[in-house]
């Protein structure tokens, strides 16, 4: 796997169909005097993105994450290899969040405005608040209890949405049978507020407050959308 499911089948699948072009991209470099086996740069790079977005959906991750971006495209990538990169990037709809990374990373952590301007499709204005959520965040969402997960927006559907990819990530084999989701989201729904009270010690509310705070700054990020 690239990367573990996402709420979004179509992303899915896209990466599922990835997975064995991603077995050709695999070279061998030097690195403090061990080799070892890495994926070329347009894949490397996309993983690097996969891994944040996991990240942030859930709890968040903090700065260093952002300052491994800076690392690697401060470096001299091959344009094919950053061609490849925003193909994918393009083709999976998430332009929008590479894009926010990069413009954050060219304001705040010292990207190269060579590397921005390469790499950035269009203007965005809504840095100065990613970079707030991800300071908030801390390292890997440990400043908060209630970090659990970001939602697409803060409507209704995505509360429910969110709760269905939530037993589905509980239960990848029983949640393929529909006719086993009325038991899968007692269980799931029981499990949740027996480990808020019990381990996390954080209300139900707090939970869904702040993964539908999180999700209007999702919404703006345009995820799985084609630009």
């Amino acid at each position: 796997m690239l990367a573990e499911p996402f709420d979004n089948q179509k992303m899915n699948r896209y990466l599922e169909e990835k997975i064995p072009e991603c077995g050709k991209q695999i070279c061998r470099a030097q690195r403090m005097g061990v080799t070892l086996p890495v994926l070329q740069d347009g894949y490397h790079a996309y993983e690097l993105l996969l891994h944040m977005l996991q990240h942030f959906l859930r709890s968040g991750f903090g700065l260093k994450l952002l300052c491994d971006w800076v690392v690697f495209w401060n470096r001299d990538v091959d344009g094919q290899q950053r061609e490849l990169y925003l193909s994918m990037v393009e083709e999976s709809g998430l332009r929008g969040f590479s894009d926010m990374v990069t413009r954050t990373c060219f304001r705040y952590l010292g990207l190269s405005k060579d590397a921005m301007d390469l790499l950035v499709a269009e203007e965005i204005c809504e840095e100065e608040e990613f970079m707030r959520e991800i300071l908030e965040a801390e390292e890997f969402g440990k400043s908060g209890k209630e970090r659990m997960v970001a939602l697409r927006s803060s409507s209704i559907q995505d509360y429910v949405r969110g709760f269905h990819y939530q037993m589905h990530l509980n239960f990848p084999r029983a949640g393929k049978c529909f006719l086993w989701w009325p038991v899968l989201w007692v269980i799931t729904l029981f499990r949740f507020l027996d480990n808020n009270r019990k381990i996390r010690k954080v209300s139900a509310w707090e939970v869904f407050r702040k993964a539908g705070q999180r999700g209007r700054l999702i919404k703006q990020l345009r995820l799985w959308k084609k630009q």
